[in-house]
């Protein structure tokens, strides 16, 4: 979970937005038609799947949108 945090971070903190997370949980059934249910040893096993889109941000007369001067372009 902590690497988890430390990427959730690092995305906000770079040029990313609309970060979401979202748990996936797979759990075995045993399969007998008369009785279908959760296997008796139930080890789950979970991952994340993590969906962020890169930005830029938008300069508008020499400043952006936080006041940071624009750097040359070249």
């Amino acid at each position: 979970m902590n690497q988890l945090v430390a990427l959730s971070e690092k995305l906000y903190d770079g040029p990313w937005y609309m970060l979401e997370i979202e748990e996936l949980i797979l759990r075995p059934y045993k399969t007998i038609p008369e009785r279908i249910r959760p296997d008796d040893q139930v080890i789950g096993h979970t991952g994340f799947l993590v969906f962020a889109r890169a930005v830029e941000r938008e300069y508008r007369g020499g400043e952006d949108l936080i006041g940071e001067e624009r750097p040359d372009v070249e």
